[in-house]
């Protein structure tokens, strides 16, 4: 099993992607506000490779560069956000979830997570560990009741709904934490957007996780003297700024919702069917 990539080896898996055309363009954020060295971009390996410099967290990155026309303009058909300690390359096959999901007309998916040694931790939400999903050889991917912000894939029009939803909070809940996003987008995507699988996870398709809790820059990228860590985490918050920031927000679809568990076969998959699929009814609010 292959260790937590570092930025040089995050930045080469990005590179192959474009290369193989399995992706068009790259959207590479340094938290914590401060713009890197403005060569640095130009030195990458990526011909289409944006940096941005975003203050706060993923939330706010997300509603900021994401916008919905500048998904149109580039003529992506999803849209796949990701952690740079996950291994992006060679072993995830982005095209065989993507396969799955318009196949099955998911709105959202991941893949399985590993972790970065056996026994390691990969990930917090227990239905995405590729250890603890159900052995059957016949469940290629699952309906599940969330999925993480560590590498959620969207079909762009799913993207539109979710971001029409962070554009409904305010600038500073979303600098200040992304807690709970994995509790809403697949609710909110069943009643909001009408997507009868809004989210799935894949058993054949997965991803290692370095779970490094930080964005490693190379001196050689960003041409300065000392490696610059910047991490990456939940914000503390005081109950009475929970309360205020996020709560109102997110309540009306923080309830995941309440599906029955369905696996999905590879004939399935080839064939677009959508059988033996049930909406348990109307989640709760």
């Amino acid at each position: 099993m292959a260790a937590a990539p570092s930025y040089p080896t995050f930045i080469e898996g990005l590179r192959m992607l474009v290369l193989e055309s399995i992706i068009t363009s790259v959207t590479v954020n340094y938290f914590g506000g401060e713009p890197p060295d403005p060569q640095a971009c130009s030195r990458e390996p990526i011909n289409k490779l944006e940096c941005v410099a975003v203050d706060g967290m993923r939330g706010i990155f997300w509603r900021q560069v994401f916008t919905p026309s500048a998904v149109a303009s580039r003529g992506a058909s999803h849209i796949w956000l990701f952690d740079s300690d996950l291994a992006v390359w060679p072993a995830f096959d982005l095209r065989q979830l993507v396969y799955q999901m318009q196949s099955l007309g998911a709105a959202l998916a991941q893949p399985a997570v590993l972790p970065p040694k056996a026994g390691g931790h990969s990930s917090s939400v227990e239905c995405v560990v590729a250890a603890r999903l159900p052995e059957s050889l016949s469940c290629v991917a699952s309906t599940v009741p969330i999925v993480e912000v560590m590498t959620p894939v969207f079909a762009s029009a799913a993207w539109s709904s979710v971001h029409a939803m962070l554009e409904a909070w305010p600038e500073r809940t979303l600098q200040k934490t992304d807690h709970l996003l994995n509790d809403v987008w697949c609710r909110y995507l069943h009643l909001r957007g009408g997507w009868a699988v809004p989210c799935i996870v894949s058993r054949t398709v997965r991803i290692l996780h370095g779970d490094t809790k930080m964005v490693e820059f190379q001196a050689a990228y960003l041409n300065r003297s000392e490696i610059a860590y910047q991490r990456r985490h939940k914000p503390s918050l005081t109950d009475a700024e929970y309360s205020r920031l996020v709560k109102p927000y997110y309540v009306t679809y923080m309830h995941r919702i309440k599906m029955r568990p369905t696996c999905f076969s590879q004939q399935e998959v080839v064939c677009g069917a959508l059988h033996g699929v049930e909406i348990r009814g109307r989640a709760r609010r």
